[in-house]
Order: structure tokens, then C-alpha cells, then sequence
């Protein structure tokens, strides 16, 4: 009978043994596992932050610098790189200044530049010809998206009117020359207009296309 008890005990030992070792190895293993969960937590943290990182990051800004062209009265009339939010007479001192017969009453110097404006400032005779200033965004119906330029096929009398030495007559007979003859096909064939001499070709040239 003693011997059955003592087999008994040590069997139970044995169980009891083996329970504690089997529970010695699973809290090993999982105390090595622990610092990989807390690794691959921190990991999906960070990436997580840097994904909203590149999200606000990836919203598009104003442009830092703006281009805008200026032409007529002007002593270096070119295209100007300029600071977002820069006005016209910041543009109009990097063109180092206005001609002695520029019409400086008529223009406003704190217009606030876009980029691509296309500026024209009148001399004094042209603007007692014409009676505008030229301040022109490129994107607009009658502009070449690229260039800026009055496109003499689509502009209408208003629209030709903003060119400097072109009034309403003038305006007015452009359109009845490509009511009579056809689109433009060149702006050279602008001459061919009655009322437009050499002279207010030169001036023109800088400020059209025909849109091909």
C-alpha cells in the first residue's frame, strides 16, 4: 500500500513539475515578445504621424516668388521676378523707373501683382488717345493662356480697346476686318486695317497673337 502512495507522490511531483516548467518557458517567451509588440507599436505610432505629416505637407502653397511682364513708359521694360504680395510700384522701381513722358496720374502703384500680369503704362499721348491702363492677367477669354497676349481673333471691341493707342474706332474697324475677310493669320496682316499704321503696329507687335 506504501508503495502505491509513494508512486502516487511522485507522479504528482512530476505533474507539478512539469506545470511549473511549462509555465517558466511561456513567461520567458513572452517577456522576450514583449519588446517586438512595444517596438512594432512605437513603429505604427510613427508611421502614423508621419503620414499626417506628409498629408499637411502636401497642401500646396501660394507661390513664393511671382513673374510679371511690363511694358511701354518704363526705362527697362522685361519680365520681373517679384515676392508674393508685392504691389505695382515695386515692379515699376525694379523697371528702374517711369519715362519722362509716361502718364503717372492714371496709374495706381498699389495694385497688388498676380503672377503672369502683363502691365502696359500709356505714354502721355497715347493715353489721351486710348484712355486706359493696361493691367492684364494672362488667364483670361482673349488671352493666350501661356503668353498673355490679345488674341486678334477672339477679342471683342471692349477687349481690343485695352491696347494701347487702339480706341473705340480703331477697336471697332478690327472687327470688321476679320468679319470681311476671315480670322488673322498672322498679326503682321494687323497693317492691313484701316487706321493702322507702322507705327502702332510696333507698338502692338509685343501684345498679340492670332491664337495659332
Amino acid at each position: 500500500m506504501q508503495k502505491i502512495i509513494e508512486q502516487y507522490k511522485l507522479i504528482i511531483i512530476g505533474a507539478l513539475g512539469s506545470i511549473v516548467l511549462l509555465f517558466l518557458v511561456w513567461r520567458s517567451i513572452a517577456v522576450k515578445q514583449q519588446p517586438f509588440a512595444m517596438l512594432s507599436s512605437v513603429e505604427s505610432q510613427m508611421s502614423s504621424f508621419s503620414l499626417v505629416e506628409s498629408s499637411d505637407s502636401s497642401k500646396e502653397k501660394e507661390p513664393d516668388i511671382i513673374y510679371v511682364d511690363i511694358k511701354g513708359a518704363v526705362k527697362q521694360p522685361n519680365v520681373y521676378a517679384l515676392p508674393s504680395g508685392s504691389r505695382l510700384f515695386d515692379l515699376i522701381e525694379l523697371a528702374g523707373g517711369f519715362l519722362p513722358e509716361a502718364e503717372t496720374s492714371v496709374v495706381n502703384q498699389a495694385q497688388l501683382l498676380s503672377d503672369q500680369m502683363l502691365i502696359y503704362i500709356h505714354t502721355q499721348d497715347e493715353w489721351a488717345e486710348s484712355g486706359q491702363v493696361i493691367i492684364m492677367p494672362t488667364h483670361n477669354d482673349t488671352a493666350n493662356e501661356r503668353t498673355g497676349l490679345v488674341n486678334l481673333n477672339t477679342a471683342n471691341v471692349s477687349e481690343l480697346q485695352t491696347l494701347p493707342g487702339i480706341g473705340a474706332s480703331k477697336a471697332e474697324a478690327i472687327v470688321a476686318y476679320r468679319t470681311e475677310n476671315g480670322s488673322f493669320q498672322s498679326i503682321e496682316e494687323l497693317q492691313q486695317v484701316k487706321g493702322i499704321g507702322g507705327k502702332t503696329y510696333e507698338q502692338l507687335a509685343p501684345l498679340i497673337t492670332v491664337g495659332h
